[in-house]
């Protein structure tokens, strides 16, 4: 990885990738990195030594089955008021997690941003054309996405929904998680 100057993007430093995972995405809660690799995992690392200092698997409701499951293909982060705002690869939706839990509060939905009938979208692959970016601007209280090979950037505005309060009726209890991040809705501790 590379470390810049924030402010003229100078080249400060660089530091070795040593886990045996990937690093697909990278935000701060202002004493933490967290990181993705592409699973339901989220490492949160030292900033100063890179160690990981605890992971958190995120899980989500399944409206089908009922049961509490791990949301994979997570990529792209943003620490946002909280929470951790994450896109799920190849899906136009933005899953916001609880950082302590690990559960998804909601999801929004980004479907119908990109214009895949635009001729330079058409020439990509769904991989190369996906939604991959979040950026806040803590300062106006903004909201941006864009993607891979997008032409645009778009600022958002985040409307509560129906979806939201089904989701608050069906977050899990806290107790249902173990000292270890595993879920355990029956408390067996096992």
């Amino acid at each position: 990885g590379f470390i810049y100057d924030k402010d003229s993007f100078k080249l400060l430093g660089q530091w070795k990738y040593q886990y045996d995972h990937e690093g697909w995405g990278f935000t701060t809660d202002g004493e933490e990195l967290i990181m993705s690799d592409g699973s339901a995992t989220l490492h949160f690392l030292d900033p100063e030594s890179l160690e990981t200092k605890r992971q958190l698997i995120v899980r989500y409701l399944g409206r089908k089955s009922g049961e509490m499951t791990p949301l994979r293909r997570l990529n792209d982060l943003q620490w946002i008021k909280g929470k951790i705002y994450a896109n799920i690869w190849e899906v136009d939706r933005i899953a916001v997690i609880d950082p302590e839990s690990g559960f998804v509060e909601r999801f929004i939905e980004m479907k119908g941003l990109l214009n895949d009938q635009d001729p330079w979208i058409k020439k990509w692959s769904k991989s190369d054309r996906c939604l991959n970016g979040i950026f806040f601007d803590e300062k106006e209280d903004r909201l941006y996405v864009s993607g891979k090979m997008w032409t645009k950037i778009y600022e958002i505005e985040v409307l509560e929904g129906e979806g939201d309060e089904e989701a608050k009726k069906a977050a899990p209890r806290t107790d249902y998680y173990d000292s270890a991040g595993g879920f355990d809705p029956l408390g067996m501790g096992m």
